[in-house]
């Protein structure tokens, strides 16, 4: 069970929860963050969606939820850990984008992340029903797989972002 904490459109925290999975009131909005990690190589670590999960086997950049307590920066390098298994050093971050996205039923703050980190093109290893592959690749193959509709598409935005 995930619990989430709610935040009003402008980020603070209202000082209430809602269980991940259950609608949320007009005007709560719970914090997402999206995590671009980029090596010394200048390539992004990008991971394939587990078959299980919705969108399945497409590729897309580390994300997820933040959990009761977690800050955006918190929710960032535990989704890195949990997801890819890399550790993330938390002063190589940096919020590129903040998008406020108001829904029916479940409307969000999305923090994207960059981090810059000093590895080279390490193995990453992988949460096993959350993600099925990883790799490094580079923008331009990010952008080519895009197109081919093997890439999440809705990152646009962030991705124009990255230099």
């Amino acid at each position: 069970m995930e619990i989430w904490d709610i935040l009003d459109a402008s980020g603070r925290k209202t000082g209430r929860t809602v269980e991940r999975g259950h609608i949320m009131a007009p005007g709560d909005y719970h914090l997402v963050v999206d995590v671009w990690i980029r090596n010394r190589n200048g390539k992004y670590l990008i991971s394939k969606r587990a078959p299980n999960k919705p969108l399945p086997n497409i590729w897309e950049t580390t994300s997820g939820s933040a959990i009761t307590g977690d800050d955006s920066l918190a929710a960032a390098i535990r989704e890195a850990k949990e997801e890819v298994g890399v550790n993330l050093d938390r002063s190589r971050g940096r919020v590129i984008l903040r998008q406020v996205r108001p829904g029916a039923g479940s409307s969000t703050i999305l923090d994207v992340w960059l981090f810059d980190e000093k590895i080279g093109d390490v193995e990453p290893t992988c949460q096993v029903d959350e993600v099925s592959e990883a790799r490094w690749a580079t923008k331009a193959e990010i952008v080519e797989m895009i197109a081919s509709g093997l890439f999440v598409s809705h990152i646009g935005p962030e991705l124009a972002l990255l230099e």
